[in-house]
């Protein structure tokens, strides 16, 4: 794990760096997502944080994230729940005592935002079309 560890040091400025341009132009849209309904994360409190996943926290509980969630997949997003349950994960479902000791509630109220594009720009620009077009 160390060795696997020290070779991944070597690409942690270049991760690094795409991250925190993938996060300047999702922050570009925020207003775009306060329409929608939604508040973009990380907050300007965690931004130094938080740059390994960003997703949109619905402002109010009408707002249906599945719906935009749906859309996405379907239009080549990858925008999967944000948490899945252990409970749901494929290695444990057959435990089934888990089922009782251990939550079952997902957190779908929280959009996902993808992470991996070879196009950033371009492609936020049409994911913001795309749930433009869901309300």
């Amino acid at each position: 794990n160390a060795a696997l560890g020290m070779s991944q040091l070597k690409e942690l400025n270049n991760k690094k760096e795409k991250r925190l341009f993938l996060y300047s132009l999702y922050k570009k849209y925020s207003e775009n997502f306060e329409r929608l309904g939604f508040d973009f994360f990380p907050t300007s409190q965690f931004e130094l944080l938080s740059h390994w996943i960003y997703f949109l926290k619905p402002k109010s509980i009408s707002v249906n994230v599945d719906s935009f969630r749906e859309k996405l997949n379907k239009n080549g997003y990858n925008s999967p729940p944000f948490w899945k349950p252990i409970t749901q994960q494929n290695y444990y479902v057959n435990f089934l005592e888990l089922h009782s000791r251990y939550p079952t509630k997902s957190y779908p109220d929280l959009l996902q935002m993808p992470m991996t594009l070879s196009e950033p720009k371009k492609q936020i620009e049409n994911l913001v079309k795309i749930m433009e077009s869901e309300t």
